[in-house]
């Protein structure tokens, strides 16, 4: 068992595989080279807030899958109600080169996302 963390050592984790990656998503901070925007689409401003002069940041946190497209799963962390889902049907259209470990492997990374809406 080369490379395993023995039973009770920090990084070891019970049931866990000797030299395995894990599937659990990456903090953006922790990563060693985080997920680089490629396609960046726009939010369609939502017509009724448009029309009530709403304006704000929705922040959303989601997870970059190892293709660099967003996974299915988005939070909303900072909401303005009526701009949210204009935010979260923008952010699964982003696409982006993954994040990758310290051996150049692709890994999930969770990552918060300010959009901000502002009328012109």
């Amino acid at each position: 068992m080369l490379g395993a963390a023995p039973a009770g050592a920090a990084g070891g984790q019970i049931g866990g595989i000797p030299g395995g990656r894990g599937d659990a998503p990456v903090p953006v901070d922790r990563v060693n080279h985080p997920p680089v925007l490629v396609t960046r689409v726009l939010p369609s401003y939502p017509s009724a807030a448009r029309a009530r002069n709403v304006e704000g940041r929705v922040v959303l946190r989601a997870v970059v899958d190892r293709d660099g497209r967003v996974e299915e799963s988005i939070t909303v962390m900072e909401s303005v109600s009526p701009l949210d889902g204009a935010a979260i049907d923008a952010l699964r259209r982003w696409r982006f080169e993954p994040g990758r470990d310290h051996d150049g492997h692709p890994v999930r990374v969770l990552i918060d996302v300010p959009v901000r809406f502002q009328l012109r």
